[in-house]
């Protein structure tokens, strides 16, 4: 596979989640979670089988391998949030029988899904804030726990799955990958058929105010649907472009996944430049390893409930940049074994502080596209940053050669860029921690 056929890969396994995440997010927020987790895993298995039916019949080539990428992209973009919220939606299942049965964040009646204008915007927060938006210390916990939940399994599968596919490839051949996707679509679509209530329950969208003054009446339903679908992913927009502590938030999760690109790219110079290779395979299995212990403890533990969720945030965020600027100041083996453990050991609190204020913030019923784009963020954030992390590595090498306190370095450029990195997530919880000073009254949840 030649680079511009790796590229291509890449920008296809990418952009659909990216272009997609806002109407995925529209479905998830107006479809029952169950039903839309069930459909993105058969469509998922789906895409396998066909690959698989392909490379048996000896047809398999890059055209086919960029359309499964984008496929599987697509079907991503849709699964991750509707995973997030049924988490969500269990919880509230369990906790509180006694309503209506609706879990927060499904349509309910008289809450408009299309426009965002103020009067609709106020009439949405005050149906939507008396059962699922109201923030207290028992709230902020389970949405952290549940963030744990959710980060844990990923964690756990970054450590087993190259080791279990490479023993299933090995002992039964490549088919045996495709079998075991199918096998896991069918045991999640069973166990989410398990809660009925869940997977049946739904209350129809009221209208939008769109598709009243368009002549919603006489449209077909294809058309209904798409034009629906384009409303609520642009209100997704707007609440982010109108509501400034939203943007804040979101801006503090870009430079976080910016940061997190150049890591990952620098990582493996920086190592090389000072230990032996081996040393790489030890910073991967500490980092995953880390990130397993933190899940768990976030699960089991949840955010310190004497602080304050927006306080935990910008201090693990400030924190981790730290960690980055002594990791590229002081690169050797010993520290950047202990970095790389200790940073992703508080990323799932991260998240998890960042879950509960989102949760704060946005309106439940626009939880599914806000979260959607926050996923496809990650998604667009990491590959650029990789892109412009290589080439600015190369063309500081030199330069940095003739400052005196890079220049006795075995990585000038890799230790710039882990500094560069680390002083901008340093900077960004500053600026944060100053705008929620100023904003603090909206941390409690009142309406922006």
């Amino acid at each position: 596979m030649g680079a511009a056929t790796q590229a291509a890969f890449l920008l296809f396994s990418e952009a659909p989640a990216l272009l997609l995440a806002p109407f995925c997010g529209a479905i998830v927020d107006t479809l029952p979670r169950a039903r839309v987790a069930a459909a993105a895993d058969v469509l998922a298995a789906l895409g396998a089988l066909v690959v698989l039916v392909l490379m048996r019949a000896g047809s398999l080539g890059a055209p086919v391998l960029l359309a499964a990428a984008a496929w599987a992209s697509a079907c991503n973009a849709m699964h991750w949030p509707a995973f997030v919220l049924l988490l969500r939606d269990l919880e509230f299942t369990k906790s509180a029988p006694e309503s209506d049965g609706q879990p927060p964040g499904l349509a309910r009646p008289g809450i408009s899904e299309g426009g965002i204008s103020a009067a609709a915007e106020q009439k949405t927060n005050a149906a939507a804030q008396p059962s699922s938006t109201a923030p207290t210390a028992d709230t902020s916990t389970s949405a952290a726990k549940r963030t744990g939940m959710a980060e844990a399994a990923p964690a756990l599968s970054m450590l087993v799955a190259p080791l279990l596919s490479a023993y299933m490839t090995q002992a039964y051949g490549l088919d045996a990958a495709f079998y075991w996707v199918f096998g896991t679509c069918a045991l999640s679509t069973l166990l989410l058929m398990l809660h009925p209530q869940l997977w049946l329950s739904a209350t129809k969208p009221a209208e939008s105010a769109t598709a009243a003054v368009t002549g919603a009446s006489r449209m077909s339903v294809v058309s209904k649907t798409l034009r629906r679908l384009i409303a609520d992913g642009t209100e997704a927009a707007q609440l982010l472009w109108q509501r400034r502590p939203l943007r804040n938030l979101f801006g503090l999760t870009v430079v976080g996944f910016l940061a997190s690109g150049v890591v990952q790219v620098m990582m493996v110079p920086l190592v090389l430049a000072t230990a032996p290779a081996v040393t790489l395979g030890w910073v991967l299995t500490l980092s995953g390893t880390g990130s397993i212990v933190g899940a768990v403890l976030l699960w089991k533990m949840g955010l310190p409930k004497s602080v304050p969720p927006h306080l935990s945030l910008l201090a693990i965020f400030a924190g981790q940049g730290m960690l980055l600027i002594l990791c590229g100041a002081l690169p050797n083996p010993t520290i950047t074994l202990g970095v790389a453990f200790t940073y992703m050991l508080f990323l799932p609190a991260l998240r998890g502080a960042r879950q509960v204020l989102l949760e704060r913030l946005a309106p439940a019923h626009a939880l599914g596209r806000l979260l959607a784009i926050q996923r496809a963020l990650l998604q667009a954030c990491l590959p650029l940053a990789a892109m412009l992390a290589a080439p600015l590595s190369l063309a500081l090498q030199s330069p940095l050669r003739t400052v005196p306190f890079f220049a006795a370095m075995p990585a000038p450029a890799a230790s710039a860029l882990f500094m560069l990195a680390g002083v901008g997530c340093v900077a960004t919880a500053v600026a944060y921690g100053f705008s929620s000073a100023t904003t603090r009254v909206r941390w409690r949840g009142d309406a922006p």
